[in-house]
């Protein structure tokens, strides 16, 4: 079976295409990368972008699913 047929017959309910597939998993990746480098910013570096160390550990904690 073709992979783009497995990736629409396992999501047949909200009609992702391969496209979207890996749309998303390139959101999430950025995501998760993006937090994870929060955590490594000094307190100039955050303000610097306008946050605080709770916002940006707040942040850094959120599951990469969650926009």
């Amino acid at each position: 079976m073709a992979w783009n047929s497995l990736v629409r017959n396992s999501f047949p309910a909200r009609g992702l295409s391969l496209h979207d597939l890996v749309s998303y998993i390139r959101l999430w990746r950025h995501r998760a990368r993006s937090r994870r480098q929060l955590m490594w910013l000094d307190q100039r570096q955050l303000s610097d972008i306008g946050i605080d160390r709770s916002s940006a550990m707040e942040e850094a904690l959120k599951p990469f699913w969650r926009g």
